[in-house]
C-alpha cells in the first residue's frame, strides 16, 4: 500500500481510530503529515516508510500511541517524528527516524537514546 502525493496528508487516524499498517510508503504530500495519530488513536507500523512529506512525517499527539518496527521515517519537513500531548511511542527494533523531537508529556520507550532523546 501507498499514499503518494496526494493534496492534503497521508494517513489521518483520530477519533479513538486504530490501524495496523505493514508494508507502506507514504510519500510526497505537500501540504500535511505524512502520518498522523491524534484524538486518543493508535496505531502499530511495520515496514513503514515515510519521506519527502513537507509537514513531519508522523506526528502522534493528544493521548495517541503508536509501535514502530523496522521503520525508516526521513527526509520529511521540520522533523520526522513529533509526539507531544500525553503521546505515547514504543520505538522497537530496526528503525531509522532522522529527526525526532518531543515535549514533555510525552511517553517513550525502547531503542529511544539514537532515536529520540
Amino acid at each position: 500500500m501507498s499514499s503518494n502525493q496526494g493534496t492534503g496528508g497521508g494517513i489521518n487516524l483520530s477519533r479513538g481510530s486504530s490501524a495496523n499498517l505493514q508494508n507502506v510508503q507514504i510519500t510526497n504530500h505537500p501540504h500535511g503529515v505524512g502520518l498522523n495519530v491524534g484524538q486518543s488513536s493508535s496505531a502499530g507500523a511495520t515496514n513503514v516508510t515515510v519521506t519527502t512529506n513537507t509537514s513531519p512525517g508522523v506526528r502522534v499527539d493528544d493521548g495517541s500511541s503508536l509501535i514502530l518496527q523496522n521503520a525508516a521515517l526521513t527526509g520529511n519537513g521540520s522533523t520526522d517524528l513529533f509526539a507531544s500531548f500525553g503521546a505515547r511511542l514504543s520505538l522497537n527494533a530496526g528503525n531509522v527516524i532522522g529527526i525526532c523531537s518531543h515535549d514533555a508529556s510525552a511517553l517513550i520507550r525502547g531503542s529511544t537514546s539514537a532515536l529520540c532523546p
